[in-house]
């Protein structure tokens, strides 16, 4: 090129960073200097925004260097790229907010960068603090990048509706991002039906916003609505990825729909993703869940670079009733043998899960053995299914022992402990622990009640089976005393006190004896 300026050496390092060439990116910086080319703010942008990758934090803080000495350090644009790349590249919020707060403007791009940051870095006051200063006390109108920040900030339905009313205040033209986030977090709170109107209402519909949709309707427990959904995406021919046939495959576990399963299968086969991990583990639960291990054996030996949740879903699925510990503790070995993955306590929950009776002893005071010298050793699910395992080798004394040790104590720890006891005969220790369950401030969970009540049923204790019994009447829990499938019990106690809708009921539950005074 016969005659170069700034426009055009920009233009070229854009170029280059826009296909990922970062060092040539820089490559040119340097030459374009060396013919005395002086960077302007915009030459500026894009080379700190790419500086925002911790692999050229350094390079971005000689670029800042550089800003400084050419006087565009308050320019909006070079300054809003200095503000993205110390939040996106370190979470250096103080450095950040004093580029900020120099700027000589601040238009909604800059406004953008902050409240982006801080939604990056978890600080959801200061987001809002932010959006209400640029929106009312600047009188900027926020953009679609403004409410995607937002949007992230979201945990609860409410405040999720408060934005989709700001939506309509400001008269936003939503684009695709935004509608796809939307739908996505109205699913994660449960409310579908507003998932529902957001995606009908979109002009334009991408592969994200079809898979949030299916996925949500999984998730709130709607599988056959999801394989119709995914059915009707077929047809419109839209592609499908991993996540669309990963949310689907849940839904068909959800409703043990194998033959739907068995098309998905297919369908992974013929876009490319007969052997992706993140799918097939899911297939392999839905296989397993009807009994076709050697389609489970086959899927997993061809998955290619295993990560360990597909060794959590194998060890599972070989984890049946009837099966005994064997083939789980393989593959527990061919896992620390073959490859340099971390075992992760859902890993040995998985494993002891196989444990199920004295026989698998053995196994489960060698898994034991693994748990005590690795780093979950005080994690409560981890604890719990220790619990579980002694209990179902009937070696009560392990399982308190175990009990004793985990430090962080839940509902189901003391659900397992109750019903170890209450399984063995021992329903008299089973409602003193029910007693100081209580008073730990734990509440009844829909296992652990009928337990308790079974428990004085067996002592004749009826004083404190009718006081259980009056939990059960001010609860949502449905039929009798085998409470096969129940709703959780909704209660609060303190100090061994019951409080039921706010009503005090205490239960008292001392030492408990055969023949049934308490």
């Amino acid at each position: 090129m016969p005659y170069r300026n700034i426009v055009t050496w920009t233009t070229l390092i854009s170029s280059h960073l826009k296909y990922g060439s970062v060092p040539k990116a820089f490559e040119m910086f340097n030459y374009m200097r060396a013919f005395d080319e002086s960077p302007n703010e915009y030459t500026f942008s894009v080379l700190l925004r790419a500086c925002s990758n911790r692999e050229f934090w350094n390079a971005g803080l000689q670029i800042h260097g550089l800003v400084v000495r050419c006087g565009l350090e308050r320019d909006k644009f070079s300054g809003s790229s200095l503000v993205y790349m110390y939040f996106k590249g370190g979470n250096n919020i103080r450095d950040a907010w004093r580029v900020f707060d120099e700027l000589l403007e601040r238009d909604v791009v800059a406004w953008n960068v902050m409240i982006s940051g801080f939604a990056l870095v978890g600080d959801f006051c200061m987001v809002q603090r932010l959006f209400s200063e640029m929106s009312e006390v600047q009188g900027l109108k926020p953009d679609n990048s403004t409410f995607v920040s937002l949007l992230k900030c979201c945990s609860l339905l409410q405040e999720l509706k408060q934005i989709h009313g700001l939506l309509y205040k400001f008269g936003a033209e939503v684009d695709v991002v935004v509608e796809s986030a939307m739908v996505d977090l109205y699913a994660k709170c449960g409310d579908v039906s507003s998932c529902r109107m957001i995606f009908d209402s979109m002009e334009e519909k991408d592969n994200f916003v079809w898979s949030s949709m299916i996925s949500g309707y999984t998730m709130n427990n709607r599988g056959e609505e999801a394989v119709h959904f995914f059915k009707d995406m077929c047809r419109q021919r839209v592609k499908l990825d991993q996540h669309v046939l990963s949310s689907t495959l849940k839904a068909c576990v959800e409703i043990e729909d194998l033959n739907t399963g068995v098309q998905v299968h297919g369908l992974m086969i013929k876009n490319g993703h007969r052997n992706d991990c993140f799918v097939a583990s899911v297939l392999l639960t839905l296989y397993a869940s009807f009994g076709e291990l050697r389609d489970v054996e086959k899927l997993f030996r061809g998955i290619g670079n295993k990560d360990i949740v597909a060794w959590n879903s194998m060890i599972l699925a070989q984890a049946r009733p009837g099966r005994g510990s064997g083939r789980s503790m393989e593959l527990l070995q061919e896992l620390r043998r073959t490859t340099i993955l971390k075992i992760e306590g859902a890993t040995l929950v998985a494993v002891l899960k196989s444990c199920e009776n004295e026989s698998d002893l053995p196994a489960g005071r060698q898994l034991h053995s693994l748990i005590v010298k690795s780093s979950v050793y005080h994690h409560t699910l981890v604890g719990n299914a220790l619990v579980h395992m002694y209990s179902e080798c009937r070696q009560i004394n392990d399982a308190f022992k175990v009990f004793v040790d985990i430090v962080y104590k839940d509902d189901s720890s003391w659900s397992s402990i109750i019903g170890t006891y209450k399984q063995n005969g021992m329903e008299s220790k089973a409602l003193a622990l029910c007693k100081e369950m209580l008073a730990e401030g734990i509440n009844f969970t829909s296992y652990s009640l009928p337990l308790c009540i079974s428990a004085c049923s067996q002592l004749s204790a009826i004083c404190e089976g009718k006081q259980l019994h009056v939990v059960k009447l001010h609860s949502n829990l449905k039929g009798t005393i085998s409470f096969k499938v129940l709703q959780p019990v909704k209660t609060t106690s303190v100090n061994g006190i019951l409080y039921i809708n706010g009503v005090q009921h205490k239960l008292a539950v001392a030492q408990a004896s055969a023949s049934g005074s308490i």
